[in-house]
């Protein structure tokens, strides 16, 4: 593989019409960084995300396509030579990302390309506030998709963003086969739309003792599943798992709450359930105090054999919760840590 010279990522945030380019070079470094980083560890989930955001922005990014042509061919490619750090990259995607977001407008068709920058940044800076702010204003704009459905969207950045572009032959042959594959069969699975409103509100004001102090939270779930098949869903089971933080320490986290309910939607319907409750913390002032405030939550679906066909969850990397749901019980301690 040729080697590449590359500098550090200059980018101005600019209120041009065509500003698509700061998005072009976005995709392209991190193309970049996850093709290095496969070369180093073939499995690395981090790496493939990067490589699969890459491929979302460009679908013909010659870095992407030629380390993953040699690792398959058995060759040892060469890494490319950049000094653009996975840290630097981060903090572009995130400030590109917050002068997107600022200027979200109710169905606008940018929405999903800042929530999958907002979701790609979130698997490395879960704890960066500006990414968990823009989560949050995204969600209430109405965009809701997991990180891997939009790591399966090709966007048409020059499109997003005022430029018009014609199909080459190569556009018009992949139109077709979409086409062609939208009126095939599809897996049941897929055509089950899943959504999760999960909203914490302070309950009772704290109440101290001589040796405690107690309060409460109030949560109001609100969940949607519509069937978009053309048979009957039965004996699926809907399960949410709360989980809290450890009010001094980010690190240790813990399953607070569990609920679940079974569900059947008939064909080309769609139900929706509510459920509220109240948290209870209490705090010593002596000893072991414990207290674990509320995080996020994993929401799941299993079908009739007690496998899980869907997730949902505002964190990233709580969703291995969601594949291992068996595993995790309220009381359950762990870190994001063990999640890699």
């Amino acid at each position: 593989m040729r080697a590449f010279r590359l500098f550090t990522i200059s980018i101005v945030l600019s209120n041009s019409l065509f500003a698509d380019k700061v998005d072009i070079s976005l995709g392209k470094y991190a193309g970049i960084i996850g093709a290095n980083k496969i070369i180093d560890n073939p499995e690395s989930k981090e790496a493939k995300i990067l490589l699969k955001y890459a491929l979302c922005i460009n679908p013909k990014d010659e870095n992407v396509i030629s380390t993953y042509r040699q690792i398959q061919n058995g060759e040892n490619p060469e890494k490319i030579k950049s000094n653009v750090t996975l840290k630097r990259f981060l903090a572009n995607l995130i400030k590109r990302n917050d002068a997107l977001v600022k200027k979200l407008i109710k169905d606008d068709p940018r929405g999903n390309l800042c929530l999958l920058n907002a979701k790609l940044a979130d698997v490395f800076e879960p704890d960066e506030q500006k990414v968990i702010l823009q989560l949050v204003k995204l969600e209430n704009s109405g965009f809701d998709k997991s990180l891997y459905e939009l790591l399966d969207t090709r966007f048409d950045i020059a499109a997003l963003f005022g430029k018009k572009t014609k199909p080459d032959k190569t556009d018009k042959a992949e139109a077709i086969s979409k086409k062609e594959s939208n009126e095939l069969p599809v897996n049941l699975h897929k055509k089950i739309d899943f959504k999760v409103i999960l909203k914490k509100k302070k309950g009772a004001k704290a109440t101290s003792y001589r040796r405690y102090i107690t309060w409460s939270d109030d949560f109001f779930l609100e969940v949607k599943i519509k069937n978009r098949n053309t048979v009957e869903l039965n004996d699926y089971t809907f399960i949410l798992l709360v989980v809290g933080e450890l009010t001094t320490s980010r690190k240790s986290l813990k399953i607070i709450n569990t609920y679940s309910k079974s569900v059947e939607v008939p064909v080309a319907k769609e139900i929706q359930f509510k459920h509220s409750y109240s948290q209870n913390y209490t705090r010593y002032f002596r000893g072991n105090s414990n207290v674990y405030a509320y995080y996020s939550f994993v929401a799941v679906i299993t079908d009739e054999n007690d496998k899980v066909i869907k997730i949902f969850t505002k964190r990233t990397k709580l969703e291995k919760l969601g594949q291992n749901i068996d595993k995790y019980k309220t009381g359950t301690t762990f870190s994001l840590e063990s999640l890699e």
